[in-house]
């Protein structure tokens, strides 16, 4: 009969040869491997698979939404007991346990659902929560293809939208929107030295009545008011303002626009409804960054109603309504949206290649109310729309421009002729194709 020693060491040596086994390289098989595509297209297994996935995410969305609903107050007394109890503690320090609690309480209760007890306290009003019905109908096979290609387009617009929120954080780290990302890092600076300055404590209760505030009172404000979310929600609007590598390609091409189109700062344009009085001059002119002997002519003091049209772009964004004014040596543009983004157009006089009547739709009665100014240095004419009289309005800036090339062509000929007279070589004059035409 083997000792307890003669026993023990050869357990030790048997676990050992084990584990060094593990650590050994296994011969390459030579058999051909199967492929890893997996099996192959079927309409009916797309189906089988996808009736899985709705019964495997259906809990989680019950619960998702449960959530919704509690978080915007439609039970109220629910919302509230929740809303004091996570502040009761937020204030003891208590989150965590809370949380590990809940953690608890819900694998306890399904571990007692799943015995076949009916559990049904619970703070989440999923009494609330809409149950849609199973569609069990046979598919055609018209309703297959349409299945199919269903599917793929969901596949697609996730990839796209999830490639997008990538994109923006990758830009959001290096900068790709350098005023978004200096608000992140002024917002991470005081973190971190209120991190410094207060106890551990403190900072987590701060830190928890903020996270409580945003999900139990501002996330109910922001469904429930869209003008008060779109104004406020600075944390939704931080995530829109970053920008994708197609929308910083897009403000890259636009940037390089800047040698024909002016870009001045937008001021409130809401002054210059009014006649034009010697105190609103300067404002006019800081509008669209002019000097100050640059004001609009008789008639044009309060500017002429009319819309911008892009066709290029979206509908919703093709349309930029203002107010134009033409000046000594300028047409300009203002929009009449004070917090748009959009920036005011500033076009010289004396780089319009052609100004025409047009009609922009077709299918709009009448003769048109457009007018369409072609710039030398662009092939993308500009067409502005909705003008009222407009023959008298066309016929007034074609004057201007033929005024304003009619005085380019004497500073040329009287440029030209000076050096000559001094004995000096001419100074080449410039063409209609300038491109410094706007302030």
């Amino acid at each position: 009969m083997k000792s307890r020693y003669q026993q023990w060491k050869l357990t030790t040596i048997e676990k050992m040869l084990d584990l060094l086994s593990d650590f050994s390289e296994e011969p390459e098989d030579e058999e051909t491997e199967e492929s890893d595509e997996g099996e192959e297209l079927s309409v009916k297994r797309l189906k089988g698979n996808i009736k899985r996935f709705q019964a495997g995410y259906r809990p989680v969305v019950s619960y998702i939404k449960a959530v919704g609903i509690l978080l915007s107050w439609k039970s109220p007394s629910m919302t509230f007991l929740a809303f004091s109890i996570y502040m009761y503690c937020a204030w003891k320090g208590w989150l965590i346990t809370l949380f590990l609690g809940l953690t608890i309480w819900l694998l306890g209760s399904t571990y007692f659902i799943s015995r076949g007890w009916n559990i049904q306290l619970t703070l989440l009003p999923y009494h609330l929560v809409e149950v849609t019905g199973d569609d069990n109908q046979s598919l055609s096979i018209t309703d297959k293809y349409k299945l199919v290609f269903h599917i793929a387009r969901k596949v697609q617009n996730w990839l796209g939208y999830l490639a997008d929120q990538l994109e923006k954080l990758y830009n959001m780290i290096y900068w790709g929107n350098p005023e978004a990302t200096g608000k992140l890092m002024k917002g991470i600076i005081f973190a971190f030295v209120m991190s410094i300055c207060l106890p551990e404590r403190w900072l987590f209760f701060f830190f928890a009545c903020a996270v409580g505030w945003k999900l139990f009172i501002l996330n109910a404000l922001y469904n429930k008011f869209p003008r008060f979310k779109a104004k406020y929600d600075s944390v939704s609007n931080f995530f829109r303002s970053l920008p994708t590598h197609n929308e910083l390609e897009i403000n890259r091409l636009s940037e390089e626009r800047t040698e024909y189109i002016a870009v001045p700062p937008i001021v409130d344009t809401e002054e210059l409804r009014d006649p034009v009085t010697d105190e609103k001059l300067p404002a006019f002119c800081e509008t669209f960054g002019l000097p100050a002997t640059e004001y609009p002519k008789p008639g044009w003091e309060g500017g002429k109603r009319c819309t911008l049209i892009d066709k290029e772009k979206h509908l919703t964004m093709a349309f930029r309504h203002g107010r134009m004014y033409l000046t000594n040596s300028n047409i300009c543009f203002g929009t009449s949206r004070i917090h748009s983004r959009k920036r005011n157009l500033v076009l010289s006089l004396k780089n319009i290649n052609s100004v025409e009547k047009a009609k922009p739709f077709q299918f709009i009665p009448g003769h048109g109310m457009s007018i369409q100014i072609s710039l030398f240095a662009s092939d993308k004419p500009l067409l502005f729309s909705g003008l009222v009289y407009r023959d008298e309005v066309c016929r007034e800036i074609r004057e201007a421009v033929d005024e304003a090339r009619r005085k380019v062509s004497e500073e040329t000929d009287s440029g030209a002729a000076a050096p000559t007279n001094a004995g000096e070589e001419p100074s080449t004059s410039v063409g209609r194709g300038e491109t410094d035409i706007f302030t």
